[in-house]
């Protein structure tokens, strides 16, 4: 007999739930008041119905596909050391649909069992394992509850359907396990290219969360091979990704974090591994990459975005990806299921002048008459500071050529006295005009008198010297 535990249980109801009211026996007391109260009582008994059920059926339907590697098939079984695996349990894909009374699925093989030569398999097998509490510690072997299994009969030459509930020893997760069949029927020999397997949900017992696998196997010549795909979880895995600001405004050399928001599927805690697609001139860092999410289904995480200094000033499209898996982080033994997020960062110029006076932000009007009043200011401070830098700067020039013009005279004329002298006074009356136009501070019109009369004291000192001799 099958196993039958209904999904929803209704919880027996509690008289002490009801109000009870004490009716005084007045006049005043009429029968629409009783009905009221009648009416009320009923409400809160409908409503204590509704809110003691267990709620698991949601109406929607779910569909999906399961890709499995091609030519996976192994030996678990063998006689004939020499043999190699069979291939026609090598399961290519399967397709599932689930709604809230039935799961449906169609195993797609390397070779469909109708185009099989039956009589040379000993035993041909088709199967559909439910961990119908994901639990690993009920159950069989790895917390498989249920089985539903196609096989084909050498003996009798007929295909036959069993739905069996899976019971654990108590030897562990790896113990055996006792199978009670509770459907056992002969049905129809395969003519399509598909397995079809259907199970009625309301046949065993399960919780909100579960998960399904897919088997085949054969067995020829004491040689038994299989083939098996990744879980499918109900209700399925998900994982998205939004971020905020949703859009990003940088300019090369800045940096900005946002946050990051992961939503995954509610009840379940899956590991996460984020990544970035980085483009040219964009560097991303996570505060950390690798979690696990909460049971609610919702974690933010900070994200740093920096622009680079040779960052092209355009539009980019930064990828942000999610890998979720029910599994560890170390295995990631079944395909993980996918996030992505593009968000758009729009690197901008470096600030100008005026946006470094009055800021990038919102633009402010700015009065004309206050603008041209603004400039003027500055056009008054600054301008007078760049005179003089450059009335310095012409200074400098004239005292270093008339240095060179002293030493040039002396170097050349120092042998003969007359000459030098008049060559210098020159200078020195070329060095008084100049100072006289204000080219020449007061400071460097001191030093290149100084080095004219210093010069003429050596001339007038060699004179003595050679009188003397």
């Amino acid at each position: 007999m099958a196993p039958v535990t209904p999904r929803a249980t209704i919880k027996p109801y509690s008289h002490e739930k009801f109000i009870t009211f004490k009716l005084l026996h007045t006049p005043l007391v009429s029968k629409s008041i009783i009905f009221v109260l009648c009416q009320f009582v009923i409400l809160t008994f409908i409503f204590e119905l509704s809110t003691s059920q267990t709620v698991f059926s949601s109406n929607t339907l779910v569909r999906g596909q399961i890709k499995d590697n091609d030519n996976d098939t192994y030996v678990v079984e063998e006689e004939n050391s020499d043999r190699w695996p069979d291939r026609s349990p090598d399961i290519i894909a399967v397709d599932y649909s689930k709604d809230d009374k039935f799961l449906n699925a169609t195993m797609w093989l390397f070779v469909p069992p109708s185009s099989l030569n039956l009589s040379q398999y000993e035993k041909v097998k088709y199967m559909m394992f439910i961990d119908s509490d994901n639990d690993v510690k009920t159950g069989g072997k790895t917390g498989i509850d249920y089985k539903v299994e196609i096989g084909y009969n050498n003996k009798s030459q007929t295909w036959n359907r069993t739905v069996s509930q899976l019971v654990s020893s108590g030897n562990g997760i790896n113990g055996s396990a006792f199978e009670s069949a509770f459907v056992n029927e002969t049905i129809k020999p395969h003519s399509s290219a598909g397995l079809h397997f259907s199970l009625n949900l309301n046949q065993i017992r399960h919780g909100d969360f579960y998960k399904v696998y897919f088997y085949a196997g054969t067995k020829m010549n004491g040689t038994t091979t299989l083939d098996s795909t990744d879980p499918v979880q109900f209700p399925p895995l998900y994982v998205s990704i939004n971020t905020s600001p949703s859009t990003l405004t940088i300019r090369p050399g800045e940096s900005r974090t946002i946050e990051l928001q992961v939503n995954s599927t509610k009840g379940y805690d899956p590991f996460v591994r984020l990544s970035t697609d980085n483009p040219p001139g964009l560097e991303t860092s996570f505060e950390f990459n690798q979690f696990r999410m909460p049971s609610s289904g919702i974690m933010t995480i900070p994200l740093k975005i920096h622009a680079q200094s040779n960052a092209t000033t355009r539009p980019f499209t930064l990828f942000i990806s999610a890998d979720a898996t029910i599994e560890s982080l170390r295995s990631w033994s079944t395909e993980p299921t996918k996030g992505e997020y593009p968000m758009t960062i729009s690197v901008i110029p470096p600030l100008t002048i005026q946006e470094m006076l009055f800021g990038s932000g919102v633009p402010i009007k700015i009065p004309q008459e206050y603008l041209l009043g603004f400039y003027g200011i500055f056009l008054s401070l600054a301008i007078p500071g760049i005179a003089r830098w450059i009335n310095r700067r012409k200074e400098v020039r004239h005292l270093e050529r008339f240095m060179t013009e002293i030493n040039g005279a002396y170097d050349s004329k120092k042998n003969n006295k007359d000459d030098c002298k008049d060559g210098l006074e020159d200078i020195k009356r070329n060095v008084d005009k100049v100072f006289a136009k204000g080219r020449l501070n007061e400071s460097n019109y001191k030093i290149l008198n100084e080095k004219i009369a210093y010069y003429e004291k050596i001339l007038d000192l060699n004179d003595v010297e050679e009188k003397s001799e």
